[in-house]
């Protein structure tokens, strides 16, 4: 059986035929006329209501595929923040890593450092010898007797003339002698 849907050929462009078995016929006629509509408006209908669902369900295609574009933009720059993240974790640990290795290095080197400070005022001691008002010695005797002046704590200015401490013990250079007293380099600054 062949039905012609001839009445509305504006609304879709073209004038579509369909065919339909009689039992299917049967039973949409039957609903038309519950309806008290013709065969053909009932037709024209369903086809309506599918033709609208079918929008619906693009734009809802739409939608979703427009979240899943705009949910793959954000994996892709969380994966570009933590690539970034892992080369700076690897930075850091190469960074570590150099640190640590030159840690023995720079233990002996303070050793070194500290074990000069101390060689030094030992021997600055050693020259005062229990004096309280200070004494002058040679600078080459202050060589001859191990004294390293690259290492020393501080420099300080103290009555118009520059002196130089290891911790407490103080020295002043005058030409070829030099001056060593007891000083609080703390208080003098």
């Amino acid at each position: 059986m062949q039905t012609n849907l001839n009445g509305h050929p504006d609304k879709y462009g073209v004038t579509a035929t369909v065919r339909i078995p009689a039992d299917l016929k049967r039973e949409l006629s039957d609903e038309a006329a519950v309806r008290g509509i013709s065969f053909a408006q009932y037709g024209a209908s369903i086809l309506m209501g599918s033709h609208k669902r079918a929008a619906e369900q693009s734009t809802q295609v739409d939608l979703l595929l427009r979240e899943r574009r705009q949910l793959q933009e954000q994996a892709a720059k969380q994966k570009q923040r933590l690539e970034a993240q892992i080369q700076h974790i690897a930075r850091l640990e190469q960074t570590i890593k150099k640190l640590k290795s030159q840690a023995p290095v720079q233990r002996e080197t303070d050793k070194l450092i500290l074990s000069k400070l101390q060689q030094n005022r030992h021997i600055l001691e050693q020259f005062l010898a229990g004096s309280t008002t200070g004494v002058t010695i040679s600078q080459a005797a202050l060589g001859n007797a191990g004294f390293d002046v690259r290492y020393a704590t501080t420099t300080v200015q103290y009555q118009g003339k520059q002196y130089i401490c290891v911790y407490d013990v103080c020295y002043c250079q005058e030409g070829d002698m030099v001056f060593i007293d007891i000083l609080d380099p703390r208080t003098l600054c």
